[in-house]
């Protein structure tokens, strides 16, 4: 499934993404092996709609060596990468 699961007919994944106009914030970083530049580009394609922002996050700038694929979700610096915080309707929140 090269598409992964935007090939699987019974989902329309792909009907279903178009229909996508919430914003949506995401996130890839540079020692990913799965979600790398090209694969976040290939997923987001159907979402057309929505307002997306794309943060491609280099661990140099942070003093990280590896966030990997899920570790960004274990990581003290999350704070540090997602600020500043903005809400739905792009307000900069402190801290």
């Amino acid at each position: 499934m090269p598409e992964y699961f935007y090939d699987d007919p019974e989902w329309d994944a792909r009907q279903r993404a178009g229909k996508i106009t919430l914003p949506i914030l995401v996130l890839g970083f540079d020692d990913d092996p799965w979600a790398n530049t090209e694969a976040i580009s290939r997923l987001l394609a159907p979402a057309q709609n929505a307002k997306i922002e794309r943060r491609e996050i280099r661990l140099a700038d942070y003093g990280l060596s590896s966030i990997g694929h899920m570790g960004f979700f274990r990581t003290r610096e999350c704070g540090e990468i997602m600020a500043p915080r903005r809400t739905m309707a792009g307000e900069t929140l402190p801290g």
